[in-house]
């Protein structure tokens, strides 16, 4: 498992998600606590990324290919629950207007 790559898909990932956070960022338009919920995702987002590239420069383990691909796993279960908590912070409005 090579490093620079490992840092490079999590860079990916991290902006894909910012990207979609950004777009609904912008289709919030007058809801200002929807806005707010959504940065609060992507400033998750952001520390997450933080955390990780934190935890890869500074290995706590002797098996580094072990240690490196737990952080991967980690990032990716954290990242796609973020994800599902946009989808619901998104759709929360969606549902509330169709039940009136």
């Amino acid at each position: 498992m090579n490093l620079r790559i490992v840092k490079k898909d999590i860079d990916f990932l991290t902006n894909e998600f910012l990207s979609d956070a950004l777009i609904s960022l912008g289709f919030a338009n007058e809801d200002e606590k929807k806005k707010g919920a959504i940065m609060d995702v992507i400033n998750e987002a952001v520390d997450l990324r933080h955390e990780t590239f934190s935890k890869i420069n500074h290995p706590a383990s002797a098996n580094l290919k072990a240690f490196y691909r737990e952080t991967t796993e980690s990032f990716l279960s954290s990242l796609d629950t973020l994800f599902d908590k946009l989808s619901q912070t998104v759709n929360a409005k969606k549902a509330a207007t169709a039940a009136e």
